[in-house]
């Protein structure tokens, strides 16, 4: 099996002309996808195993959502308006009444702090209110909204509008977008996500950072999260939506209680070079969206063992009392040219690296792909003495091996 996710990643360019790279290493992605189905589970309220976000825990927790952005489109029916109704109040009306639902405890915004639970100055909507009254401020911000949903206006020029116009409120700013447009923008509380992001191993400070350059790396690792989830075959597919679903769940839900027994032992393993396949062996009646399948599955399993071998090396290291060797252990799968996936530490400090590799045991036999690449590596690596080859045991499936 070729490597994995070696070239994949979220490019964001916005219009200000910046590139910006994001990558959640497969590993850690596997581990926060595992931690994920087990905060599931194990929810009081859950009915069981994670399935897909249209069912279970998932659409009861966050369905809201959906219907919370239907019916504030239907709220703002921006079909409705004309430019002549700018500087009237009518467009305002019409955004405040999409921002202020309240129809039962289920069905409301609590996205945005509208209603000033902790006092009327904490309204995140103050200024919008105020430009009702006011002759002078309330053409400059209908002019804004006018541009941003009807005339779908360049996006940074929207958003720095709207800071300068109603203030640097993330929840305010980032839910007038989202009821733009769903499939690309997301409602986002600065003060939640990053304790997120930094679990998935792209870490990005929020609060006091409400401008465009830092939503736009927001939506760029939501991307980021929706990608790798498509690669884990969730039935009815997996939209911007549910990948912001995944991200609050991983974030609110209770942490899976710590694992007791003892951690899985490594299998002393020497491997030999298997026969060749026969060509079109494998291929025989195998259909492309089968084998596409297969590919996935196959990934899923590379992915899980990549994250079973990183947490193992960093829990070794700090059983030994090394933990600061611990903490510099890091998933390289992404950078080709090594030929190996973790980079790891002996207790002496000497560097350690690992080439992990995931097979679908059959009978006594699990067979694997080696490049000559890998193959170089591991030789230069035996030579000095820095290598051995094992199988840790995987918990998910007894007939998986890594």
């Amino acid at each position: 099996m070729q490597k994995k996710h070696l070239n994949c990643c979220v490019w964001l360019h916005d219009s200000s002309s910046m590139i910006t790279r994001i990558h959640i290493s497969p590993s850690v992605f596997a581990q926060a996808f595992l931690r994920f189905q087990a905060q599931v589970e194990q929810a009081e309220e859950s009915s069981g195993a994670f399935r897909d976000f249209q069912s279970g825990l998932a659409y009861s927790m966050e369905h809201y959502k959906e219907w919370l952005y239907l019916e504030a489109r239907r709220r703002l029916s921006v079909e409705t308006w004309m430019e002549k109704q700018v500087g009237t109040g009518a467009i305002l009306k019409r955004v405040i009444q999409a921002i202020e639902i309240h129809e039962d405890k289920d069905h409301r915004n609590n996205i945005v702090e509208w209603q000033g639970r902790k006092g009327p100055g904490s309204k995140s909507t103050l200024k919008l209110l105020k430009a009702q009254d006011d002759s002078r401020e309330r053409p400059r911000v209908e002019k804004a909204l006018w541009q941003m949903y009807a005339m779908q206006a360049d996006s940074k020029t929207c958003f720095e509008q709207l800071v300068a116009l109603l203030g640097p409120r993330y929840d305010l700013i980032s839910y007038l977008f989202f009821i733009r447009d769903w499939n690309q923008f997301m409602p986002v509380k600065s003060s939640f996500f990053p304790e997120v992001f930094d679990l998935l191993g792209v870490p990005h400070p929020m609060v006091k950072r409400c401008n465009w350059e830092n939503y736009s790396g927001v939506m760029a690792r939501l991307r980021e999260v929706q990608r790798h989830l498509q690669g884990y075959n969730i039935p009815n597919g997996v939209r911007l939506l549910d990948a912001h679903s995944f991200c609050w769940m991983l974030g609110c839900l209770d942490e899976p209680p710590a694992e007791t027994a003892k951690d899985t032992g490594f299998l002393p393993m020497r491997p030999e070079a298997g026969a060749l396949p026969i060509r079109g062996q494998s291929e025989h009646g195998t259909t492309q969206e089968q084998l596409e399948e297969i590919q996935r599955a196959q990934r899923r399993i590379g992915d899980l063992a990549q994250a079973i071998v990183l947490e193992a090396e960093r829990k070794r290291l700090a059983a030994h009392g090394r933990s600061d060797l611990a903490g510099r252990v890091r998933d390289v799968s992404h950078e080709v040219s090594l030929g190996y996936d973790i980079e790891s530490f002996t207790l002496e400090g000497q560097r350690k690296p690992i080439e992990v590799k995931a097979a679908a045991k059959r009978g006594n036999d699990c067979r694997f792909f080696l490049s000559e690449n890998e193959k170089r590596h591991a030789r230069s690596s035996m030579c000095a003495g820095n290598t051995s080859t094992t199988s840790p045991r995987t918990r998910n499936n007894p007939r998986e091996n890594a």
